[in-house]
């Protein structure tokens, strides 16, 4: 499948390094990818986009800059858009993503920050008339551009997702099926993010890219040997997921629309060269807590194992409708197992969709409702566990309170002695010993 046309096409590549927030670290390395994928979207051998084709951002640019190159870009391109934005991601507390500027606040998303549906549609709508337009979002909890919120899906956000929305007048709806034409398959969208819903992403120290985006680097630099001429973004998805997936590392996700994520490709610098042993960019390994010496997950499903069966319900006794919702609101892709799946009760009462741990192949999950977060089994040391007690209509309750960089949930409510066996069990999970 040929490349997309380079004279026809652009890329608007954002690189968001700088904050004056001490609550969001400097990213000098989101720059520097950002500069890269520049050169390299130029290379004749990747793409051969023009230089004046190319509009590369950094902590310098504003909000309202960005949307504006964004918006002239697409309406330049006649043929294929492609976006990037590399910073921090922050998630207001409808779990709505939000892509974070110098200014941006920590505590209050809405302050400093583009929202994702915002930098969506301002490319959606000048680019209406393209052939393909690719999103890649380089930041934490990015993985909730793919369906805008990280709850289960509404009908309508699911349309926005696919931006293919139900036209709201019939009679332009009874026109638009009549024109439809098999060209209409030519045209389509694509989100590629660094992480789900609820991970995030990472520098490693002295790194010189961020970890998704040096990962997408090599392979616009080297290519991937044994395949064709050409790499789709299916192809690049899939060896970055990979090579994270062997690191431990958070995995990206692919949100594609009417193909193409097939139909959009780059040259593949590594067709028809010698095959020959080279080394990859080198991405230093996060600091971790040194492992233990069980696998981890192979640790956590025998621990699991001793957890009460009123408090988890373990691998086929996990009813579909509660799997469908547990993968719904924390993004879980079937390909991933569900080890158990624990909710909290109260009165008699579950909280089914509101109050979960649930267990994967690789994370732990936790959410109350108002936040969440995944932790993979590796850092599962890094969990700060502690009880407490409340009243609610007179009645005492005791949550498990779970800490992870930051993000604390509220699991529960339970009774005192129910939440003390919740907490010693969760306790045997995430010690190193």
């Amino acid at each position: 499948m040929p490349v997309a046309d380079p004279g026809a096409s652009r890329a608007v590549l954002v690189g968001i390094g700088t904050y004056t927030s001490p609550d969001l670290e400097q990213l000098p390395a989101a720059e520097e990818g950002a500069v890269r994928l520049g050169s390299l979207l130029c290379d004749t051998a990747v793409w051969g986009l023009a230089d004046t084709s190319v509009t590369v951002l950094d902590s310098k640019s504003s909000e309202t800059a960005v949307l504006k190159s964004v918006r002239d870009a697409a309406a330049d391109a006649t043929d294929a858009l492609v976006v990037y934005f590399a910073g921090h991601g922050l998630l207001d507390r409808a779990g709505k993503l939000h892509l974070a500027f110098p200014m941006a606040d920590a505590d209050h998303p809405q302050i400093g920050t583009i929202p994702y549906v915002t930098f969506r549609e301002v490319v959606q709508q000048a680019g209406r008339h393209l052939r393909s337009w690719v999103i890649i979002l380089d930041c934490c909890y990015s993985g909730a551009a793919g369906m805008g919120t990280i709850g289960t899906p509404t009908r309508a956000e699911l349309a926005t997702a696919i931006e293919d929305p139900a036209p709201s007048d019939p009679a332009r709806a009874a026109e638009e099926d009549e024109t439809e034409s098999d060209n209409d398959y030519d045209y389509g969208s694509c989100v590629l993010t660094s992480t789900s819903a609820v991970q995030r992403s990472f520098v490693a120290e002295g790194a010189n890219y961020p970890e998704f985006t040096a990962e997408l680097i090599d392979i616009l630099h080297r290519g991937i040997s044994g395949r064709g001429a050409t790499l789709s973004l299916a192809d690049t998805w899939q060896t970055i997921k990979k090579r994270m997936r062997m690191r431990g590392s958070p995995e990206p996700h692919l949100f594609p629309h009417n193909g193409v994520d097939h139909r959009f490709q780059w040259h593949n610098r590594a067709h028809n060269m010698p095959q020959r042993k080279s080394e990859p960019i080198v991405v230093a390994p996060r600091q971790r807590p040194a492992p233990p010496l069980e696998e981890p997950n192979t640790r956590a499903r025998r621990i699991l194992t001793d957890f009460p069966t009123d408090v988890v319900t373990r691998g086929q006794a996990i009813k579909p409708r509660i799997a469908a919702k547990v993968r719904a609101l924390f993004h879980i892709p079937e390909s991933e197992p569900l080890i158990a799946v624990g909710r909290a009760e109260a009165h008699g009462q579950f909280f089914v969709g509101k109050r979960l741990l649930v267990f994967t192949e690789t994370v732990f999950y936790a959410s109350d409702g108002s936040a969440m977060f995944g932790c993979p089994y590796a850092e599962l040391s890094a969990v700060e566990i502690a009880v407490r007690s409340t009243y609610n209509a007179g009645f005492p309750e005791w949550y498990v309170d779970l800490t992870f960089r930051g993000n604390k949930v509220g699991y529960g409510p339970w009774g005192e002695k129910r939440a003390e066996l919740v907490r010693f069990a969760l306790s045997r999970l995430t010690s190193t010993t």
